[in-house]
């Protein structure tokens, strides 16, 4: 009926929009919530932070953009009806977006997901990290059982292991980057979220939290990065006390 009415909106669209951003919204939460019960081992850190950087923040990032393209149009079409049942020139006020903030904050929390993905690869790399001997499961399996909740959801669709395995395989990279290489993406992951954060004007708790995580990470991976305790196979320290999910990475 309101496709009869008002042919120029894009009403299913707009629904379909709502409905992802909140499967993806939910889907996140349930992820980032596993660190706050301290659910995950170390060794599972990687690829929960690479599902949420590289899948479900991507997603987020384009389902907030697309929304907020389409309340843009709405605006215009508004203004266009208002243009048309007055003759009197209306001053132009500025157009609010609603939708900026949590933009700028899925991007800092991206940054934020890359990072520790990133540093948890290096730290693996060099030995930091401590794997269980699987004798009944496998990674595959603590895998599957991690994104178990995903498989009854369409869109977006699953990332079953062998495709994570597949996706995040930096052998496909000539030459294949090295831990060093790895740190300093990291550093650059953690500089970014800080600039992303320190633009935000009127800062609340969470942002000021994220970037007291983001601050000391970045230096310490500009460490690292430099050879800082490169010998050393002494596992480093994760503290969420700073912030729920994101971990201050210490040095031993």
């Amino acid at each position: 009926m309101l496709l009869k009415q008002e042919p120029q909106r894009q009403h299913l669209a707009c629904l379909g929009t709502w409905v992802l951003y909140h499967n993806l919204r939910i889907m996140i939460q349930y992820l980032l919530s596993g660190f706050e019960l301290e659910l995950y081992s170390m060794h599972e850190y990687y690829y929960i932070y690479w599902y949420l950087s590289e899948f479900l923040y991507a997603w987020l990032m384009s389902t907030l953009s697309r929304a907020d393209g389409s309340q843009m149009a709405e605006e215009r079409i508004m203004e266009e009806q208002q243009k048309g049942r007055s003759s009197k020139k209306t001053k132009k006020k500025k157009k609010v977006r609603p939708l900026s903030r949590e933009i700028t904050m899925s991007q800092a929390y991206q940054n934020m997901c890359a990072g520790m993905f990133k540093t948890m690869v290096a730290f693996d790399m060099d030995g930091k990290v401590r794997k269980p001997k699987f004798e009944l499961d496998s990674e595959q399996v603590r895998y599957e059982h991690r994104f178990a909740p995903f498989n009854s959801v369409m869109t977006p669709p699953p990332v079953h292991y062998l495709q994570f395995k597949e996706m995040s395989d930096l052998n496909k990279y000539s030459p294949p980057p090295q831990s060093p290489e790895l740190y300093v993406a990291a550093s650059k992951h953690f500089q970014q979220a800080k600039i992303i954060l320190e633009n935000i004007p009127s800062p609340d708790h969470e942002v000021n939290r994220i970037l007291k995580v983001a601050k000391p990470n970045f230096v310490v991976m500009k460490l690292l990065a430099g050879g800082h305790k490169k010998e050393s196979k002494v596992p480093p320290e994760f503290d969420f006390s700073v912030h729920k999910y994101f971990p201050v990475v210490k040095l031993v």
